[in-house]
């Protein structure tokens, strides 16, 4: 209900919009129904439907995993279809995760619109971006496949190296313009999908009518169809020759099989999703269109197992690795990872909704059997990254460790100090007459990103220094503590950039810095900035301390000659590229500035701040 309210005055919607935004929410707040009365007015549950949908999207999930871990591995990642792989790969877990386990409690719950708002909102926003999101990455991926197979040339242009990466970048900012600025699809249990209309008022479906998800679903879904077969026809021009019985001919066909399955399956639950929004259709139909986008999800994981038979997959994946590698520490993140979201996201919503066991048994359930596993996968993990190379923590810090008392001591207590002056500044700079400047909004934002950043480099650092720390002292502290001054630190350089780039547009065109940063617009370019961070705090190697050299580096110096196995190229690019352009940039700024100072008095105070 909070959104409904606050989106539009978030994103500057049009007058109409935001009418009908308060519309609903007062509607929702004022009628005499709680969400019980809903429930009896017009919640249908399905219990069995709705179990067996998150029970087999959890399934799918545990399959895909493995998989997904299979295309990171750095023979795979460095080919391109890879990459897009691996990105579609993750939409369609996080799809799932939507369109099957959530879907799946709300059916069992007979849940409607105004039964769970928040949550059927928000989930209602990520569906539609992750779907949309899905359907270009597919093209992509044609479009790689295609490109290799006919013009390996243009192919290479395109998406040799890391440009792939550019080309995802474009998929990502596509499935998030669907999810912030476009009708969100809303749950209802009645018809057991999810619509654009909540069914809280009669007759106004047009109301909210989506134009670009019918775009989107005709014209993207077509155009990957159409790729598809002139794919096949072309995989099959290439192979005429080979004799029918070869592998080479039976894999054509069965590329063929899969695309046609592929295709059918989002074609019709595309068609379907934006015919049953506005025409009445059969209740089977709808159901139908439910089962095709869940399929359109399910399908590449399992095409990805029946490309291997479990023999090959032994063999592929049956080799000893290094205790302390990457896919260990990636595995013990990844198991951190969802152990926060149910003892802390979970369990944070559970406790403002005052829950007892009683008030939702199976979320409760569930939740407490995978914070349970979590839990003794990460204490496994754990002891066995640390513990399998025979060595206790004291073993390796007086091995490695070189304890810096001074350092250590004088480095913390100046980070603490900092922060303590830190905090008077931010409270003035969010004092209303100054935050409503767009560029204060910006300083706040570095001010907030500096102060969590000298925890890292100045307190943490200060403490680990002193007790002469390596990553294998305190790999889970270590770790975590790297992953944020990775992500804070590249946060500070685009942060930077953006408030440069703030000032020059303030001085030289106003008009850009009215069209970028006027209003709320600026958290919208902050919230880009935070999408960065994300990249670099989850998709990348962290930065490990040791305090041999009393400082952060991305190998965690355990294995002799395996430092290029942690390289992080994008940090590379940022420290270069973002940074680089941010000191040319503040250069152009003083020479701005001084020029238009340069009739002002030396002894001005105009000119004293420009000096």
């Amino acid at each position: 209900m909070i959104l409904t309210e606050c989106l539009p005055i978030i994103l500057d919607f049009p007058d109409d919009v935001e009418h009908w935004c308060n519309l609903i929410f007062d509607t929702m707040v004022y009628t005499a129904h709680t969400p019980p009365n809903w429930y009896e007015k017009d919640g249908v549950p399905r219990p069995i439907l709705g179990l067996t949908e998150a029970s087999l999207g959890v399934i799918l999930v545990l399959i895909y995993l493995p998989m997904i871990s299979v295309m990171l591995e750095k023979e795979q990642f460095s080919m391109s279809c890879f990459k897009i792989m691996s990105l579609l790969a993750i939409v369609d877990v996080f799809s799932i995760l939507i369109n099957c386990i959530i879907t799946g409690w709300l059916a069992y719950q007979g849940a409607v619109y105004c039964t769970h708002p928040n949550l059927i909102y928000i989930s209602g926003m990520a569906g539609m971006g992750l779907w949309c999101c899905s359907c270009v990455i597919a093209v992509t991926l044609v479009t790689n496949r295609l490109l290799d197979l006919i013009f390996p040339r243009i192919g290479a242009m395109i998406f040799d190296g890391n440009k792939t990466f550019l080309v995802l970048v474009v998929s990502v900012l596509y499935g998030l313009y669907f999810a912030i600025f476009n009708t969100p699809i809303l749950f209802t249990s009645k018809f057991h999908a999810w619509f654009f209309d909540p069914m809280i008022f009669e007759d106004m479906e047009k109301e909210y009518a989506n134009i670009p998800h019918i775009v989107n679903n005709f014209f993207v879904v077509a155009a990957t169809c159409f790729l598809y077969g002139i794919f096949c026809w072309a995989l099959c021009s290439k192979l005429k020759h080979v004799d029918t019985e070869s592998e080479s001919r039976n894999a054509s066909s069965q590329i063929f099989l899969q695309s046609a399955l592929i295709c059918a399956v989002n074609l019709a639950a595309a068609i379907i999703y934006v015919i049953m929004n506005y025409i009445d259709i059969p209740f089977w139909l709808i159901l139908v269109g439910t089962l095709m986008w869940q399929l359109g999800n399910s399908a590449p994981v399992l095409i990805y197992l029946s490309a291997h038979t479990p023999e090959e997959w032994a063999k592929r994946d049956g080799v000893s690795r290094p205790i302390l590698g990457v896919t260990e520490a990636s595995f013990l993140a990844i198991a951190d990872m969802l152990s926060i979201v149910v003892d802390c996201i979970i369990t944070g919503w559970l406790a403002y909704q005052g829950t007892v066991f009683c008030s939702y048994p199976i979320l409760l359930y569930f939740s407490r059997m995978s914070g349970t596993g979590l839990w003794c996968c990460t204490c496994v993990t754990a002891f066995i990254l640390i513990t399998n190379r025979a060595h206790t923590p004291e073993e390796w810090t007086k091995r490695d460790g070189v304890s810096r008392p001074i350092l250590g001591i004088t480095e913390a207590s100046l980070g603490i100090l900092i922060n303590i002056c830190y905090i008077p500044i931010i409270f003035v700079m969010l004092e209303k007459e100054h935050f409503k400047i767009s560029c204060y909004k910006i300083m706040s934002f570095l001010a907030i990103i500096d102060m969590l950043s000298i925890v890292v480099d100045c307190i943490i650092t200060g403490w680990l220094a002193y007790q002469g720390a390596v990553f294998c002292s305190y790999p889970t502290l270590i770790y975590f503590s790297g992953m944020s001054g990775t992500g804070l630190w590249c946060c500070t350089c685009v942060t930077a950039l953006i408030l440069i780039v703030n000032r020059i547009f303030d001085l030289l065109v106003p008009r850009a810095r009215i069209f970028f940063f006027e209003g709320n617009r600026t958290f919208l370019v902050i919230l880009g900035a935070i999408l960065y961070t994300m990249y670099y705090v989850f998709c990348n190697t962290p930065s490990l301390f040791t305090s041999k050299f009393h400082s952060w580096f991305f190998t965690p110096m355990i294995f002799e000659g395996r430092d290029m196995d942690y390289e992080n190229v994008p940090m590379f690019f940022n420290n270069i590229g973002v940074v680089f352009v941010t000191c040319i940039l503040y250069i152009l700024f003083c020479f701005v500035l001084g020029a238009k100072l340069k009739n002002v008095s030396t002894g001005s105070e105009s000119r004293s701040a420009v000096s």
